[in-house]
């Protein structure tokens, strides 16, 4: 399966403050079954995986799996 980032959206309290989470728009390709939809990440998270496309994949990876796992 193939994730594909398509879209990176930044949340805010109110506009005089920083980011205070972000969204990760996602669809993946390839498989069986289709996930297209998004996932929040903290700040801390976005800033961690910086501006590698394959490090932000990578946590969307991990966050579907922890939401599946929750299921």
């Amino acid at each position: 399966m193939k994730i594909v980032l398509t879209g990176i959206n930044f949340n805010y309290d109110t506009i005089d403050n920083d980011f205070n989470s972000v969204n990760l728009n996602f669809t993946t390709t390839g498989a069986t079954f289709k996930i297209s939809n998004y996932i929040q990440v903290t700040k801390e998270q976005y800033e961690e995986a910086g501006l590698s496309n394959a490090n932000l994949i990578s946590l969307i990876k991990q966050e579907v799996i922890k939401e599946i796992q929750a299921a």
